[in-house]
């Protein structure tokens, strides 16, 4: 009997994870409209020793680019690093060549991206006209 309950807890518990897990916010939804645009790196922070890295700390300056056709361009001290294709889902941002996976958050002119995982890293960008 005791072993049938905590089957049976571990069963509802895991049913309620994923489906708790999976589900999106209806008001998390980025407009893709305002990622569109240049953004200039402020800083990040995260990783297991929970560090913070700067501009000034780093000697480097990042800009990312989004574009209208859903190509996101990384610069960095005005060179181009990389190019990849993105699609934004719900409040995702994803690479289409390798399905890497942030979460967006924008507030006015910040944008804010973040990797899943406990100790993944956050950044934050400032828009630049």
């Amino acid at each position: 009997m005791v072993k049938t309950i905590k089957n049976f807890t571990l069963i509802l518990s895991t049913i309620m994870f994923v489906f708790w897990g999976c589900s999106e916010s209806p008001n998390s939804a980025v407009d893709a409209d305002t990622i569109i645009g240049k953004w200039q790196w402020v800083q990040t922070s995260g990783g297991i020793d929970g560090r913070t890295f700067t501009p000034e700390s780093e000697g480097k300056e990042i800009l990312l680019e989004f574009s209208a056709d859903s190509v996101q361009h990384i610069f960095v001290d005005d060179s181009l690093l990389a190019s990849y294709s993105f699609s934004l889902k719900g409040d995702t941002l994803v690479r289409v060549d390798s399905g890497y996976r942030q979460l967006v958050h924008i507030e006015t002119d910040r944008l804010t991206l973040s990797d899943f995982g406990a100790d993944g890293f956050t950044s934050i960008y400032n828009r630049r006209e």
